[in-house]
């Protein structure tokens, strides 16, 4: 009896350790859903589905080599407005008969002169100068649709390389559905025993090749997308998206070399740019001849004596073209 007392007393406590927990309470039992909370699996970001018009849309937004482009136009833009300007006259005064020994009246009568004078310029060389700058703003306009030209042929170029290389990919993922299923049906008639292993074996072999085009087009395609979302800049990136659209298959176009070069002279940027440089190139060079001839400055005055009356004058300066003839600017625009 008492040792069946002693094992009754000994049981008890080893039972009550076994016994579940109770549930944590308040801030304990946050703590403990802490861990759960942190290995629940964030959920991804949805793919952004682009076409060509928003890819050409958000390019021309966000490039900064067209933004730079615009800002070559504002600049030639305003040096037409400096091109219009004439050179500004200029006044003169001027005191004589100033008394240097203060210990003497100062306030004697003295002379006074005022005069004003004008700069002529003589070539032509405001309308050359008009001329060379609306030049230079027409070569600025060409050269930036040349540039819009360039960069979006690129995109649309890198955005249809996405689809053909996804294109691909899908096409190696078919090829290979296709030839594991060839090689289960396969395997089914190698097990009736029409078939002997070594057929069965040269199929599994032949199904690495279709393995590694898969894998090699799942590069090509990631490539293809990361070049994409560079040339998108901004925050896409780094912006998982996807392109939607379809390669179109174009007809054959019969054309003769005159229409060719016709379409080509009317729709290509760089064609028209390379015209406007040009003429850009001879209004520059009609300019700095015309800059060689020197100006002319005419100016008329009056000197002002209070006792003994006034006086005018009239005068006319030409600079002397000994030296300076504007050759280093010529050479330059001749270049």
């Amino acid at each position: 009896m008492a040792s069946l007392l002693l094992l009754t007393l000994t049981t008890h406590p080893i039972l009550a350790q076994e016994k579940s927990p109770e549930p944590l309470k308040g801030i304990n039992a946050d703590i403990a859903a802490m861990p759960r909370a942190q290995q629940q699996t964030p959920v991804p970001p949805a793919k952004r589905s682009i076409t060509i018009s928003d890819a050409v849309s958000i390019f021309l937004q966000q490039n900064l080599q067209l933004v730079a482009a615009r800002y070559d136009i504002d600049t030639v833009d305003a040096e037409k407005l400096t091109a219009r300007l004439r050179p500004n006259p200029a006044v003169s005064v001027g005191f004589a008969d100033i008394p240097l020994d203060f210990s003497r009246n100062f306030v004697k009568p003295q002379t006074f002169s005022y005069g004003i004078s004008q700069t002529l310029e003589l070539g032509g060389k405001r309308r050359k100068r008009i001329d060379a700058a609306n030049a230079d703003s027409e070569l600025a306009r060409a050269e930036f649709q040349m540039v819009l030209w360039q960069l979006t042929n690129d995109l649309k170029k890198k955005f249809y390389a996405v689809l053909l290389a996804e294109s691909l990919l899908n096409l190696a993922e078919e090829n290979q559905k296709t030839f594991a299923e060839t090689i289960m049906h396969t395997t089914e008639v190698f097990q009736l025993g029409e078939i002997s292993g070594l057929d069965l074996q040269r199929l599994e072999i032949e199904k690495f090749k279709f393995d590694t085009d898969v894998a090699n087009s799942e590069k090509d395609y990631e490539l293809a997308l990361r070049d994409l979302r560079v040339t998108l800049g901004g925050d896409y990136q780094a912006m998982d998206i996807e392109v939607a659209g379809t390669i179109e298959y174009y007809q054959p176009y019969q054309f003769s070399l005159a229409e060719l070069r016709d379409k080509a002279l009317a729709a290509r940027p760089d064609l028209k740019a390379a015209q406007l440089s040009e003429r850009a190139a001879d209004a520059s060079i009609r300019l700095q001849d015309a800059q060689r001839i020197p100006d002319v400055t005419v100016g008329a005055g009056i000197d002002q004596v209070p006792l003994g009356g006034s006086s005018y004058n009239v005068g006319v300066g030409i600079p002397l073209p000994v030296s300076n003839r504007n050759q280093g600017e010529r050479a330059k625009a001749l270049i």
